[in-house]
């Protein structure tokens, strides 16, 4: 709970969930097929995860493609709270975020307390440079997962341990693995 002052007639007490870093994300990726295990990977750099996924189905029941997953975001030192960039790629799939106080960010220059209209900056979305856009950028491409210049995410080792860790745990716990693809291929 923090007590905040409201130009100095009343004091408010506000305790709010947000407060401590827990927050509900919603996230949607353009392809539905990626996994639930992914997702968790790519929040896990900047949160503790606590749930797993909840599919987000419209008012007939349909799935809308999006996912919640409730997280602790993790503190950054005397800044506050580590945020989850707002847009973001798991290999060549993209996808975007959103929850409750996100705080603005600037998809030019990826810094948060402005959006992109009044951005003069530009930062390469590859090496993380100013300067220069990705299509201009000479540095080389690298993993999505582990960071390694030899490879990029769809042949790295990390990521099929993932994968085959999350079928393992399938097969010893008997219940289906939660891919949106089993549905379609099942036909359900």
């Amino acid at each position: 709970c923090v007590l905040f002052s409201d130009q100095q007639t009343r004091k408010v007490l506000r305790c709010d969930f947000e407060y401590r870093g827990a927050v509900v994300i919603t996230l949607h990726m353009y392809n539905p097929y990626v996994t639930d295990e992914a997702l968790m990977a790519f929040l896990a750099r900047y949160a503790e995860v606590l749930t797993p996924a909840r599919y987000v189905r419209d008012r007939v029941g349909l799935w809308t493609g999006k996912r919640q997953f409730q997280v602790l975001l993790r503190r950054k030192g005397l800044e506050g709270l580590m945020h989850p960039p707002a847009q973001f790629n798991i290999g060549a799939d993209k996808g975007y975020l959103f929850y409750s106080r996100q705080p603005p960010i600037c998809r030019r220059c990826r810094r948060y307390g402005h959006n992109d209209g009044g951005c003069v900056e530009q930062r390469c979305l590859q090496c993380a440079q100013l300067g220069h856009t990705a299509k201009e950028c000479s540095a080389p491409k690298s993993c999505h997962s582990c960071g390694s210049l030899d490879h990029l995410m769809r042949d790295c080792k990390n990521g099929r341990k993932q994968y085959v860790m999350a079928a393992f745990l399938e097969a010893l716990s008997g219940e289906q693995f939660k891919n949106p693809k089993q549905y379609a291929d099942s036909g359900e």
